[in-house]
């Protein structure tokens, strides 16, 4: 699976979230609501679905057709256990190996190889904590520390509302400005893309124009030394 299925799997996981729920909630998003499990539940069974060729529904109780999973809320200390990486110099006290990751992909022979962090909504400074988690993880666990771990991704929703919304295209790209700018994840390569969905029908929300949502997904790999 290459980086551009994931990073389409990741979106369309998002968009497919967030659409249920408009229906379900009679209009309420994700967005709104902060049901960040759903997105995450929803990306991991698209990511499921792509990794194991699965066009369907996915079955129940029938663990015996994974070749490649997909698990959500994996602590830290799980992924180092798996990844095989070397173990050397102290533990990081700023990550506790208790904490969770929201979504983890893992390879034919259950070794990690893509983590996930999921929010609500696409800003450089509402997930700058999640990349910075990422690139721990990656520093740690990828090829580079003898590990299986290859790639970590941020995903996030925006709501597009107003007379003359910001273009998706401008958003990513001031995203990716403040990432490449911070010198904090110079080590990091990084692609990003977006998918815009728009209201059949768009209406009125508090006094603004309400027109539908942009999914944004941003995919790290640790740049070869």
């Amino acid at each position: 699976m290459t980086l551009s299925e994931t990073l389409d799997a990741i979106i369309d996981g998002a968009h497919a979230a967030n659409d249920q729920f408009l229906t379900l909630s009679a209009g309420a998003s994700v967005h709104e609501y902060g049901i960040e499990p759903l997105v995450s539940s929803t990306i991991a069974t698209r990511l499921w679905k792509a990794m194991n060729a699965n066009e369907g529904e996915v079955p129940a109780n029938r663990p015996e057709i994974t070749k490649f999973r997909v698990t959500l809320e994996t602590p830290f200390w799980e992924i180092a256990d798996a990844a095989g990486s070397r173990r050397a110099g102290r533990p990081v006290a700023r990550f506790s190996q208790s904490e969770r990751v929201d979504i983890v992909a893992w390879n034919g022979n259950h070794r990690p190889i893509g983590v996930v962090e999921v929010k609500r909504s696409f800003s450089f400074s509402t997930m700058r904590k999640d990349m910075e988690r990422i690139y721990h993880l990656l520093k740690k666990h990828s090829s580079l520390g003898g590990g299986t771990l290859k790639w970590g991704a941020v995903v996030g929703l925006r709501k597009v509302a107003g007379e003359s919304p910001k273009l998706p295209n401008d958003v990513l790209k001031n995203f990716l400005g403040k990432f490449d700018q911070s010198g904090e994840f110079s080590s990091l390569n990084r692609s990003g893309r977006f998918r815009s969905q728009r209201l059949t029908e768009p209406y009125d929300y508090d006094g603004k124009k309400f027109w539908g949502f942009d999914a944004f997904a941003v995919i790290f790999r640790m740049k070869r030394a």
